[in-house]
């Protein structure tokens, strides 16, 4: 059976590393850790190969050469304890994964008040050689606590994940011009925090928050100044936004950290907030055009899988998980093979 085998080669942001570019092995063999041809550090093996699903899938990525590896992220399973979420992500062949360590929601597990789940988790991710793209969240605002947030920091350094998730503690409705250069001081300083732990920040602008649009993170990024510092490209809040393509194209590409892959309808069928929550659809079953997206994009920007579905809450997460892998690498694939046409 034809398996392949993935490698992750960091990639230098400044003075830091922030980013995950993949190259793919057809080989059974495990990597180790070494330094690849250009000098850049390789990070630790995953596991010996992950087996696409099936036959099509498989003579697409043969005849391409390559893969782009896609994290699996925690709402698209939640509610679940982070053990059941890597259970879900290996078991569906995902390369790597995200972790949500500070509550956002009342079935959110508190991970950082239970020194033993965080052993396991650290054990977990090891053994299984996956990678950790970010850890999450927090809100952004003038009253936001770094100094309470480090922990999670100093974890999520211990994890090997390589971004800091933020997005904005105001809404659209409260958001105060005035209060911006607040938000960014605390920024800065998180940054700084996050930097001592080998990671970034990443902010993600939602429609329906203060920081709603890609043109309000370009401009709080820019000003915080920071090499680890970037922006989070969530697929729905993009669309959802009214940003566009050809807008895309025009944001420096080191200012981009992540895409968080999500589908949906033509219009929301419920605010924007509970869509975003609940009523995803998964990459590729929609209509949002986001083989346009990818190919606007760098082809190393690290993905991840956001799709939560109350209409799959039926499902268990490591049903989730499969669905939502299948979903993506039929994307992913169409993408390989239009890009080679």
């Amino acid at each position: 059976m034809t398996t392949i085998a993935l490698q992750h080669t960091i990639r230098p942001y400044d003075n830091m590393n922030t980013g995950l570019v993949v190259r793919v092995r057809a080989t059974g063999s495990t990597p180790t850790n070494s330094r690849s041809d250009s000098g850049l550090r390789t990070a630790r093996p995953r596991r010996p190969g992950v087996v696409l699903s099936t036959a099509s899938e498989r003579d697409v990525h043969d005849q391409v050469g390559r893969m782009r590896t896609f994290a699996l992220a925690p709402l698209t399973v939640l509610p679940c304890s982070p053990l059941e979420q890597i259970d879900a992500a290996l078991d569906a062949g995902f390369g790597a994964i995200s972790f949500r360590l500070l509550p956002g929601m009342a079935t959110d597990v508190d991970v950082m008040a239970n020194p033993q789940l965080r052993q396991e988790m650290e054990d977990r991710v090891r053994s299984a050689g996956l990678g950790v793209v970010d850890i999450e969240v927090a809100r952004l605002g003038p009253a936001l606590d770094v100094a309470a947030i480090a922990p999670a920091l100093e974890f999520g350094g211990q994890l090997g994940a390589r971004w800091f998730t933020v997005t904005a503690a105001t809404t659209a409705e409260n958001h105060r011009a005035e209060d911006e250069r607040a938000m960014i001081d605390r920024l800065a300083g998180l940054a700084d925090e996050a930097a001592g732990h080998g990671m970034g920040i990443m902010l993600e602008f939602m429609a329906y928050r203060g920081i709603g649009t890609i043109e309000d993170a370009e401009r709080i990024v820019r000003a915080a100044d920071r090499p680890n510092v970037a922006i989070c490209l969530d697929t729905l809040h993009f669309f959802r936004s009214g940003a566009t393509i050809s807008r895309l194209r025009t944001i420096d590409p080191q200012l981009l950290a992540c895409v968080q892959l999500s589908d949906a309808l033509t219009e929301p069928d419920t605010d924007l907030a509970t869509e975003a929550r609940y009523g995803r659809l998964y990459p590729g079953e929609g209509v949002l055009p986001l083989s346009e997206l990818l190919a606007a994009v760098p082809a190393g920007l690290p993905l991840t899988v956001e799709a939560p579905s109350r209409t799959r809450s039926h499902l268990t997460p490591v049903q989730r998980a499969r669905e939502a892998a299948r979903w993506t690498r039929r994307l992913l694939a169409d993408l390989d093979q239009h890009s080679l046409a």
